[in-house]
């Protein structure tokens, strides 16, 4: 029978109904599965992606689907988001046996003895057709080779056991060969460089992922003088503006869709993701001020404005997704008729946005129109003969009236979960942001959101995945911990708070307890010792569209190191960066965490400011500095009975040495001495050893 009714998760929910006897993954399903002598049918996805629902609605409610998986398989359906663990063995076991990245729906047949994959795939529609392997024709070829040749199947069982055993070994170099430090730094940007569109922005074809790590790579670079850095701020310049403006940002309440179906950022996948728009939002807000960009301060605010008022859970938390349909359909709830425009919007307004809008010709999606904005405020001025100001306030009035209109619609529903690591990605991007644009208001939503982790998923000195209908779920993985870790740094930065120094602390512990490798040390796994035994246990390295978290553990770790003077920390992040870098210098753009890890180990900049200015000089920090020097403020208000014995003071952490300054003007010109010495990561590294 299915069970899936029982459950919280929203995503497992939508099955209930489905005649498919789906269980839950746990020990019995996965015994029950052996002594039948029956291969497990695994399927993995989330609540709010389509092509779930689709293959849901479709495929497991095909007659013989039905028949067949019931019949002659085990058949467990997981929600991703709650067992990103097996999420991630098996999108490798996708990788492994189909050369390839593999996605949602992820479907999965398991040896039941093993739990080692031997077919994967992702969606599949339930008859054969011209493009694709219907699942009623997939599933008798599963039968047949699972139930042949016995010795061939486990010689293809003990393949893939082999190929995920290689991939926890490192790349090998040949030896003697002369170290180049500072390579990597360089090579990450070329080979970024290398795949991006130079018409369109972004990076490789469609479909067109955000990628913020890479955009964060080579806006980190581009204040440098060189030819390459200069390169590295045009493509950044050119795809975080193109995304600004094109249809993969809901341009009408702000925040970024999933995805970009097309090459020029036109038309989204409608999903939108927590974890998407937490990791854009410190890339436009730091990009606003690095660029003095204007329309990246508004789509950073735009992206927290739609985090607080359209996925807060109201406690401070943050929902893990909005669905990409509604009632209507995929879409739907996002794009316009003609007539509903002109309906909608004053003439002066619909005229406007015509030309902002590129409302000519066929509409952009299937019959509707979704928003972009890829016209000039200089056109509408020219062909509508009125200024500029005239231009600006018919848009802003016109896209009021869209929101309000749009918000009558039936709604896309929420996956009201809050997974820990999502939430410490929003708490990161609102502390920075908050810090840059100095906004008190996302500072003060970031640390609420602090607040909720600290009441609600830190149970027990344990860090809790997820909390859902009032209950802390699964155990955390490393990265709901690295992630909180760098959460809380920047908390801190933004607003010093001893319980928040506190929590960092004691999670910082619990981690290098958890999940250090007590017998090769280096890199950090993924899974806690006290998770449960699966096929494979993995050490995440490699940044997708989330960043890995053995590289965000280092940067957490080596910043606290210096912040709390901890050989202990330090030497925890020099040991995951040192394992780890033969896999950076092989693929070093694919490593943008580790390669920051290893510049937080290596060349520090850090602030500790103390007393009653202590506000004020790090205002003015950020102003001179942006994100460059990590700066904590403590501010101690003196007493009544001994005003004068409190002093604003700095203490400096820079390379290997701790300076004490006592004057703004001093530490100034110490920091920018600092950064002076610092190395050129885009120069010539030839000569560099």
């Amino acid at each position: 029978m299915n069970v899936l009714a029982e459950q919280t998760s929203p995503y497992l929910r939508q099955h209930k109904d489905n005649p498919v006897n789906w269980q839950t993954w746990g020990p019995k399903v996965l015994q029950a599965a052996v002594q039948a002598d029956k291969p497990i049918f695994l399927s993995i996805g989330y609540s709010t992606n389509h092509w779930c629902k689709v293959m849901a609605n479709e495929t497991f409610c095909h007659p013989h689907v039905v028949n067949e998986l019931n019949e002659h398989f085990i058949c467990i359906k997981v929600d991703r988001e709650e067992r990103p663990d097996l999420d991630d063995i098996y999108q490798t076991g996708h990788q492994l046996l189909c050369g390839s990245a593999g996605g949602w729906p992820l479907s999965v047949f398991l040896c039941p003895h093993t739990q080692m994959p031997f077919v994967v795939g992702t969606y599949y529609p339930p008859e054969s057709n011209s493009v694709q392997l219907g699942f009623v024709d997939l599933l008798d070829r599963v039968l047949n080779f699972y139930h042949g040749d016995r010795e061939q199947f486990k010689l293809m069982i003990d393949q893939v056991r082999q190929g995920y055993r290689e991939l926890e070994q490192p790349p090998k170099f040949a030896e003697n060969v002369p170290s180049q430090p500072l390579q990597p730094f360089k090579q990450a940007v070329e080979n970024i460089l290398n795949e991006a569109d130079r018409r369109y922005g972004g990076f490789g074809p469609a479909p067109k992922f955000a990628l913020p790590f890479k955009l964060q790579r080579l806006l980190s670079v581009s204040r440098e003088s060189t030819g390459l850095a200069q390169r590295a701020h045009r493509q950044c310049h050119l795809t975080l503006m193109m995304m600004a403006r094109g249809g993969i940002r809901d341009i009408v309440v702000g925040g970024f869709f999933r995805y970009a179906t097309d090459n020029s950022w036109s038309i989204p996948h409608f999903e939108k993701m927590l974890y998407d728009n937490a990791s854009l939002l410190p890339v436009y807000a730091e990009a606003s001020r690095v660029m003095q960009s204007s329309m990246y301060a508004k789509t950073a605010r735009g992206i927290a404005h739609w985090m607080c008022s359209e996925i807060s859970n109201g406690e401070g938390a943050f929902f893990s997704s909005l669905d990409s349909d509604n009632a209507m359909g995929e879409g739907a709830y996002y794009c316009w008729q003609t007539d509903e425009l002109r309906q909608v919007l004053t003439d002066r307004q619909f005229e406007v946005m015509t030309i902002l809008c590129k409302w000519q010709g066929m509409p952009n999606f299937y019959g509707l129109w979704h928003l972009q904005l890829v016209g000039r405020v200089s056109e509408a001025v020219e062909q509508l003969d009125i200024t500029t100001e005239d231009v600006q306030v018919a848009y802003r009035d016109g896209i009021a009236r869209l929101a309000a209109e749009r918000r009558n619609r039936p709604q896309p529903a929420h996956d009201e979960k809050i997974l820990a690591s999502s939430n410490a990605l929003a708490v990161r991007g609102l502390a920075i942001a908050g810090r840059l644009l100095n906004d008190p208001l996302m500072i003060s939503a970031a640390l609420r959101c602090v607040d909720f982790i600290t009441h609600h998923l830190w149970q027990d000195n344990r860090l809790y995945a997820t909390w859902c209908d009032g209950t802390a779920g699964v155990l955390g993985f490393l990265d709901d911990y690295a992630y909180t870790m760098i959460a809380l740094l920047e908390c801190l930065e933004a607003q010093w708070r001893e319980q928040d120094y506190q929590l960092l602390i004691q999670i910082a512990d619990t981690l290098l307890a958890l999940f250090t490798d007590e017998v090769e040390g280096g890199a950090l796994f993924y899974t806690s010792n006290e998770h449960e035994v699966l096929a494979h246990r993995s050490k995440p390295i490699i940044d997708r569209v989330i960043p890995a978290g053995n590289g965000v553990a280092a940067q957490a770790l080596a910043r606290l190191g210096y912040l709390v003077a901890s050989d202990e920390y330090l030497n925890a992040a020099k040991a995951i960066v040192e394992h780890l870098w033969p896999s950076v210098q092989h693929q070093p753009d694919l490593h943008d965490s580790l390669l920051r890890a290893r510049e937080e180990l290596d060349f520090p900049l850090q602030v500790m400011l103390t007393g009653p200015d202590a506000g004020q000089w790090q205002a003015e920090l950020i102003a001179r500095y942006i994100n460059r020097v990590h700066c904590f403020a403590v501010v101690e208000e003196p007493c009544d009975d001994a005003p004068s014995q409190i002093e604003t003071k700095a203490l400096f952490c820079v390379s290997d040495a701790q300076l004490q300054f006592e004057t703004l003007a001093d530490l100034t010109a110490a920091i920018d001495m600092a950064l002076m010495e610092q190395p050129v990561t885009t120069g010539d590294t030839a000569s560099q050893s």
